[in-house]
């Protein structure tokens, strides 16, 4: 996942000024970021556990192409829309 700087994160409110939709957008990217974040040192963590390419909801090796296209990959093709 990368923050998309072209996102709009409109309050809503069209009355916000231009600073308030700038802190609604700063906290925005913020959050994403620390979610990103968190997602790699996830994927770290499963690195140096030697399960990096093991599904985390059935122990299936994930396709080494599906973690070049999505590193933070955590689940096969047939778990990644489960949720536990």
């Amino acid at each position: 996942m990368f923050v998309d700087v072209n996102k709009n994160y409109d309050t809503g409110n069209p009355g916000d000024t231009s600073a308030v939709k700038v802190q609604t957008w700063n906290r925005n990217v913020i959050t994403e970021l620390e979610a990103e974040l968190s997602g790699v040192e996830h994927a770290l963590t499963r690195l140096e556990k030697g399960i990096y390419d093991t599904c985390e909801q059935c122990g299936n090796k994930i396709d080494l192409s599906e973690i070049q296209e999505d590193p933070l990959i955590t689940r096969c093709q047939q778990h990644r829309g489960c949720i536990r």
